[in-house]
């Protein structure tokens, strides 16, 4: 009887150290997935099929797969920009230490045309009226630019593009914003149930062997 009480013991030990890890792999599996749109009004769907085919779900498995990669990716990406400077708390300031740090490195001026377009440099931009022009070289100018709506070039600025500076400060490898959350080891609801099983086992075998 004493033995069979250490059993129990033990038993309700590990599952209560487990529980908590049980717990948060059903919700990785289900908490962070965005829902598909109901296609059930959609007028070719026909109605004689009742359920979705398995193959065009991707499995509960594979979808907390990815999350954990793209988790794990996104930590890693931001320790290291802790680790060279180029984490911070707001946009505004990481685009002032990026503007700082590379001040004259992404020019749009040159005497010729180069025979690689510039990376920095897109194919259109949004002007200043809203509206979105194609970035083109000009000799006479000598640079990138567009001509805006009422016919003046504009000469094309990195800097001032939103769009562009955010691909450039991601090149860099800078972070803003909250810190991304520490990716556990987890582990899947069926690994914990063969884990406890043969725990379980263990203990019923020497168990028995104490008995003889």
């Amino acid at each position: 009887m004493k033995l069979n009480k250490y059993i129990a013991v033990a038993i309700l030990s590990l599952v209560a150290m487990l529980m908590p890890e049980m717990a948060d792999a059903k919700s990785r599996s289900s908490g962070f997935s965005r829902p598909s749109p109901s296609r059930s009004s959609s007028p070719s769907r026909s109605s004689t099929s009742s359920k979705p085919s398995s193959s065009s779900k991707p499995s509960s498995t594979s979808k907390t797969t990815a999350q954990r990669k793209e988790a794990t990716a996104k930590r890693a990406s931001y320790e290291k920009a802790v680790k060279n400077g180029t984490s911070f708390k707001t946009r505004t300031e990481a685009t002032a230490d990026f503007k700082s740090k590379n001040a004259g490195k992404y020019p749009s001026k040159y005497a010729s045309e180069p025979s690689t377009r510039p990376s920095h440099v897109p194919q259109s931009t949004k002007g200043a009226d809203g509206n979105t022009y194609n970035v083109t070289y000009n000799q006479g100018q000598g640079g990138y630019g567009y001509t805006n709506s009422l016919g003046a070039f504009i000469m094309y600025d990195m800097m001032s593009d939103a769009v562009m500076m955010n691909t450039m400060m991601s090149r860099q490898g800078y972070h803003y914003g909250a810190a991304p959350p520490v990716v556990g080891v987890g582990y899947s609801f069926f690994t914990i149930i063969f884990v406890v099983l043969g725990v379980v086992v263990v203990i019923v075998i020497i168990g028995s062997l104490f008995r003889d």
